[in-house]
C-alpha cells in the first residue's frame, strides 16, 4: 500500500518476491488496456512451477477467469494472483488498497472489494509470469487460508447481492468447510 501511494503513474503492477515476470508482461497488459478502457484491472494466466523449476499445470488449467464484471465467478474461485495483476492507482487508491489485516487472501479480498464496487477487469489470455510454488507458504496452510477466505468473504454478508450471488458464497463456504475438515481428517 505504501508503494501504491508513492507511485505516479496511472497503473500498479504488483511482483512477489517468488514470481517472475515474462519479459512483455507489461507491454501486452498496456495494448490489453488500450483495447479495453472500460477494464480497470488487466490480469493474466500464469506458468506455474516448483521451487526447483519443475513446470506444473498452467494457473487456469482447472480454474474459469472471466472478463468484465466478475464478482459472480471470484465468489465461487481466486483465480487472479497479485503477479499477474495490473490495476489503475486512482481505482486501488479509492478502494483502499491491500486490505493489511488479513495476511492470507488479500488478493482475493481485493478482488472481491473492486468486484463489488462495479470495477471491469480484463483477461489477458496468455501466459506472462512464472508463479513459483512454495512448499511451506502460507496458502498451503489451509487452515489459516480459510480463516483469511472467510474475513475476505465477510464484507460481501453485508452487500446487496442477489439471491444467486449469496448461493454461490454459500456453497464457496460449505465447499471450503468441507476442504477443512476432510485435511483434518486425513492429518490425525
Amino acid at each position: 500500500n505504501d508503494g501504491t501511494r508513492a507511485a505516479q503513474g496511472e497503473w500498479v503492477a504488483y511482483l512477489d518476491a517468488d514470481d517472475r515476470w515474462l519479459p512483455n508482461k507489461l507491454e501486452r497488459q498496456l495494448e490489453t488496456a488500450a483495447a479495453h478502457p472500460e477494464a480497470a484491472v488487466i490480469y493474466s494466466d500464469c506458468i506455474q512451477t516448483t521451487p526447483e523449476g519443475k513446470r506444473l499445470p498452467d494457473y487456469h488449467a482447472d480454474k474459469k477467469p472471466k472478463s468484465g464484471k466478475i464478482l459472480d465467478a471470484l465468489i465461487e474461485e481466486i483465480f487472479v494472483l497479485p503477479s499477474s495483476m495490473m490495476i489503475r492507482r486512482a481505482t486501488l487508491l479509492e478502494a483502499g488498497g491491500f486490505n493489511e489485516r488479513l495476511r492470507g487472501a488479500e488478493d482475493w479480498d481485493l478482488c472481491l472489494r473492486l468486484s463489488l464496487a462495479g470495477v471491469a477487469f480484463q483477461l489477458v489470455p496468455e501466459l506472462l509470469v512464472y508463479y513459483e510454488r512454495q512448499p511451506n507458504s502460507l496458502s498451503r496452510n489451509h487452515a489459516k487460508m480459510l480463516h483469511y477466505q472467510a474475513m475476505a468473504l465477510a464484507p460481501l454478508l453485508q452487500a446487496e447481492l442477489t439471491a444467486g450471488q449469496r448461493a454461490r458464497m454459500k456453497r464457496r463456504l460449505s465447499r471450503s468447510e468441507e476442504r477443512r475438515v476432510g485435511k483434518e481428517c486425513r492429518s490425525r
